[in-house]
């Protein structure tokens, strides 16, 4: 509450309205998250949206899975759900046409996991060496029947830059038993890598569960 409103023109009220609206969000934020009110918004929200892609008009067809850089978190857990729909597509026709990929919002492509992310993946026998980034354009945003995110920062980009797709938006710390966002691993150490692809393994296999239930 030590911000300032210093935007404030009688012609032009707007900026002034924005910056409120955002310490207004900020301040509920951090009142919801003291009093425990977020995880059970996070789990409800999560369940709307699963319910929504059982019973909507678009089919899931395509899963595009957004992190930051695109070379931690997406690509490990895009490896992962094709793993888990690959071994899910015996039981279930439905899940069979589903394709996978990810994508980041920097905007330098072609780049490679770091050897952090390239070891801890090893270990849950993931590779990612051939792995390279790529930038999350208009048209692999639009043409995804859900966007899957680990953290706010990512749903906030999503927002700023592609505010139609907020609705198609997933945020895959929401399926854990206790909500909370996947955060950045990068340039964390190798302890921040395992903590991060272990909570995408266990929020993954909960989505695939929730895909398979009819």
């Amino acid at each position: 509450l030590r911000e300032k409103v210093d935007s404030f023109a009688f012609l032009d009220p707007k900026p002034v309205w924005v910056e409120m609206t955002g310490l207004l969000s900020m301040v509920l934020k951090g009142v919801s998250r003291r009093i425990g009110l977020s995880t059970l918004l996070r789990a409800r929200r999560a369940r709307k949206i699963m319910q929504k892609l059982a019973t909507g008009r678009r089919p899931l067809q395509r899963i595009l899975i957004l992190c930051y850089g695109n070379i931690c978190r997406s690509p490990y857990a895009a490896a992962v759900l094709e793993k888990a729909l690959e071994k899910a597509a015996n039981t279930t026709q439905k899940i069979d046409t589903i394709t996978v990929c990810s994508a980041g919002f920097h905007l330098v492509e072609d780049r490679g996991s770091p050897a952090d992310a390239l070891e801890t993946a090893a270990q849950h026998s993931v590779r990612l060496e051939k792995h390279r980034s790529r930038f999350a354009d208009a048209g692999s945003i639009e043409a995804a029947d859900l966007i899957i995110v680990f953290d706010e920062q990512n749903e906030n980009d999503l927002a700023a830059f592609y505010p139609e797709a907020k609705t198609r938006c997933l945020n895959l710390g929401d399926l854990q038993v206790k909500p909370h966002d996947i955060t950045d691993p990068y340039g964390r150490g190798p302890e921040a890598f395992s903590t991060c692809y272990v909570a995408i393994d266990a929020a993954t296999a909960q989505f695939t569960a929730l895909l398979e239930t009819p």
